[in-house]
């Protein structure tokens, strides 16, 4: 079972002090968060890792074809 992370928590890691820098930069890093009661937001550490993993295979995937040329 995956850990959940409250906004106070997040806010931490991400060293933000406002709610909309905090919801920024979760949407700038495509981890999926809920804003639950009170608007507090929350997210799971499995949400994290999966985002985190799916960068990291992007970033392989676009690094592979940086050496190939086209017409030359």
């Amino acid at each position: 079972m995956s850990t959940l992370l409250q906004e106070k928590e997040l806010k931490a890691w991400l060293n933000c002090a406002r709610r909309g820098d905090l919801v920024r930069l979760l949407d700038e890093a495509k981890i999926p968060y809920v804003i639950g009661i009170g608007g507090c937001i929350s997210t799971s550490q499995g949400a994290i890792d999966g985002a985190l993993l799916k960068s990291a295979e992007t970033q392989d995937s676009i690094s592979e074809w940086d050496s190939v040329r086209v017409g030359g």
